[in-house]
């Protein structure tokens, strides 16, 4: 979940998927928002095709005028 706290301002925000080499796999959204709450789910789908495989991977959302925030997620199967 993406709090409001975290998108108080409007303007472009990111929010992309990274495994432990650093790698992008996935962007899950980058457009214009205003300041709300939002929610976003991942069907765990990659940029290269197919599914992401079970392991650790870093959610970053970056946006306007604020530090990127970093969230671990594990995919267990």
């Amino acid at each position: 979940m993406i709090d409001k706290e975290l998108l108080a301002q409007a303007g472009t925000v990111s929010l992309e998927v990274f495994d432990l080499s650093g790698r992008r796999v996935a962007e899950l959204d980058r457009r214009d928002f205003v300041p709300g709450r939002y929610s976003v789910r991942w069907n765990a789908s990659i940029e290269r095709g197919g599914t992401a495989p079970a392991g650790i991977y870093f959610v970053r959302l970056t946006g306007p005028e604020r530090e990127p925030r970093i969230v671990r997620l594990v995919i267990a199967r």
